[in-house]
């Protein structure tokens, strides 16, 4: 909803998943990354006694406002969590050193395979050529793949990144920038 508190957002979410949670009766949630509906998934199935697994696990800042609201929720769903899937080493140590309950995987980047698998993919000629036909300029050379969705790179430090990026491109990059559909 437009303007919506984080709050509201994850009162809404619990209630609307623990009843999908009471109709179908999964012997497992799995959750992904540190949303606040992945925080609400995680609590609900926890409030049922459903075992949660978390993908992404371990991120940490250690600043509970940074990301926010995310990293309380990565937190939070780690207490909920009983099987932890780190996309590093260095997520698994933060979550060593938390003692946590349950057992901890180092898995990869689920993201970050999943750019790997669309690149391999684009080796297909066909289907390069059909992706480039839908594209409004064709790519071409060293490519730089940006996100800026979290809260804290809007405004200001958004403006600071596309400088960034745009002086990126006039050195001969090219800029691939997907944009959320946060209206901010």
């Amino acid at each position: 909803r437009p303007g919506q508190a984080p709050s509201e957002l994850l009162a809404r979410a619990i209630a609307a998943l623990d009843s999908v949670l009471v109709q179908e009766r999964p012997d497992r949630v799995t959750v992904q990354g540190d949303t606040t509906t992945a925080l609400a998934a995680a609590l609900a199935a926890f409030h049922r006694r459903i075992p949660v697994a978390h993908v992404e696990a371990g991120l940490r800042t250690y600043r509970p406002t940074a990301p926010f609201p995310e990293e309380l929720n990565r937190r939070a769903i780690a207490l909920a969590a009983d099987l932890h899937f780190a996309p590093a080493p260095s997520a698994r140590a933060n979550l060593e050193t938390e003692r946590l309950h349950g057992e901890l995987f180092v898995t990869g980047n689920s993201g970050i395979d999943a750019l790997y698998h669309v690149v391999e993919r684009l080796e297909d000629e066909d289907l390069g050529a059909r992706i480039d036909a839908g594209l409004p300029m064709p790519l071409k050379g060293k490519l730089i793949l940006a996100t800026c969705h979290r809260r804290e790179s809007f405004g200001a430090p958004f403006a600071g990144i596309c400088a960034a990026l745009a002086e990126l491109a006039t050195r001969g990059f090219e800029v691939v920038l997907p944009l959320h559909p946060n209206p901010a």
